[in-house]
Formats: structure tokens, C-alpha cells, sequence
């Protein structure tokens, strides 16, 4: 059974564990929570040459997988942590040159509260504005981003001598929300951070008995507000999905 995560939901080089769903010699069908299975490549199995993907694995095997591309086609992942994408900046670069959707590998030179400033190799820094991370689900950016951080970064737009960039990677220090799973439909306390829509907010939410830092998460607009919420504010939330 397939899962219903969109291929959008999910960045370069992110580990995931995945099941196995077929396997013929070019490589295997990898179930990994998405509306659709992952190609695995026979090249992407083990580092010795491997002439056939049943020779290695088999329907059902659990396998732990990072994703190494994500186009129209679909998702395509490897077994060899050594084939992930590299971080690593590229050199002369030009921002004249560059397209929209272009992958490069950068490194954080200034942190500020809207965004953070990127070095790809080019004559300008782009800009990664803070709601192209984690979808905007962020309190404070410097918890998550420091100065000299290495990035995998995709153009977003071009204009000038301004760059936009996207993350395509995941981040080491975004808070872990795996905790929130056996909470599914549990009353929680959350805090209105700021509102975002006429009735949709970004709030914050602590995991009970943990010391960890809060979550922070979306209450969407399929609610019907009694009274007007503002910044600061104390309510309880039921959490409906965890990603």
C-alpha cells in the first residue's frame, strides 16, 4: 500500500526507509511512503559492480535509502551514501548564466530573520528566504542555520544581479516530529506565533514530557474561530497529520 506524501515533500539527499515492491536486473521498485515507488538502480545497490538487482535484494527486503533525484519522471534513490549530492561550491559561476531549477552546492554567510545569505561561486550571494525552508515552519532561523553551513541549494528565480534560492536538502537541526505520531487527535497546548491567512496561523507546539524545542506547525483554516487570536496566545490544538 502506497503512502500519500507528494514526490514535493521531499529533498535531495534525505534518508528514508524504504520496502521493496519488485525487483528485475535493471534495479527495484522501493515503497517509501509516497503516492508512488522510488526507482533504486542496480548501480545505486553496493559499491562492487552488481550485473543484476535480484542478486542483492528481493520483494519485502527493508532498505534505507537517500534520495538522489526528484523530477517530472519521479524519485530515483540510492543505497550508497557516497552518491549523494554534493554540497560542494562550484567555481566562476554567473548569475546571467544561471537557470531557474539549476542545483548548486553553497555555504551560509549571514543569517537574518527573513533568510539566509548563500555563496554558490557566483559574483553575488543568492538569498534563501526563510519561507523557501522546511515550508516556512520556523521560529527562529539562527536555531537552524549557522554562518559556514554547507547547503544544496536550487534556483528559484533570477533577476539582475538578485538571486532566489530554494532548499532541495534536509536540515541537520530542524526539531524531530516523530514524537507527534501516537499524538494523532490528542488535545495539545500550542502558542499563536503569527497569523498567515484570515483564520490560518503558525503556531507553536512542545512535545509533552520532552525537553526538546517546540515544533512548530500549521493550524489551517478548516476551523471556525469563536474569537480573534493574536500573537501569544495559549490554545489546544489536535494534531491531524506529522510529516
Amino acid at each position: 500500500e502506497l503512502g500519500t506524501k507528494k514526490l514535493k515533500d521531499f529533498k535531495v539527499n534525505q534518508e528514508l526507509n524504504g520496502t521493496v515492491t519488485a525487483v528485475c536486473g535493471a534495479g527495484a521498485n522501493v515503497e517509501i511512503g509516497a503516492e508512488d515507488t522510488a526507482f533504486l538502480h542496480v548501480s545505486c545497490i553496493q559499491d562492487d559492480f552488481l550485473m543484476d538487482a535480484r542478486e542483492r535484494l528481493q520483494k519485502g527486503d527493508k532498505v534505507k535509502v537517500w534520495v538522489k533525484k526528484i523530477d517530472h519522471k519521479g524519485m530515483k534513490v540510492t543505497m550508497l551514501e557516497s552518491q549523494r549530492e554534493k554540497k560542494t561550491i562550484a567555481k566562476g559561476l554567473r548569475l546571467a548564466r544561471m537557470e531557474e531549477g539549476e542545483m548548486l552546492g553553497g555555504e551560509v554567510t549571514g543569517v537574518k530573520p527573513f533568510g539566509a545569505f548563500v555563496n554558490v561561486g557566483a559574483e553575488q550571494d543568492g538569498l534563501l528566504q526563510v519561507r523557501n525552508i522546511n515550508e516556512g515552519l520556523i521560529k527562529d532561523l539562527n536555531k537552524i542555520l549557522r554562518k559556514g553551513d554547507k547547503l544544496l541549494v536550487k534556483v528559484k528565480s533570477v533577476s539582475g544581479k538578485k538571486l532566489n534560492l530554494e532548499l532541495v536538502d534536509t536540515l541537520p537541526r530542524l526539531p524531530k516530529v516523530d514524537g507527534f505520531l501516537e499524538l494523532k487527535d490528542e488535545p495539545l497546548d500550542a502558542t499563536i506565533l503569527r497569523q498567515i491567512s484570515p483564520s490560518s496561523f503558525l503556531v507553536e507546539v512542545p512535545l509533552p514530557g520532552s525537553t526538546a524545542d517546540p515544533v512548530v506547525a500549521y493550524l489551517k483554516d478548516d476551523w471556525t474561530m469563536e474569537e480573534e487570536l493574536k500573537e501569544g496566545d495559549m490554545i489546544t490544538v489536535l494534531v491531524t497529520s506529522v510529516d
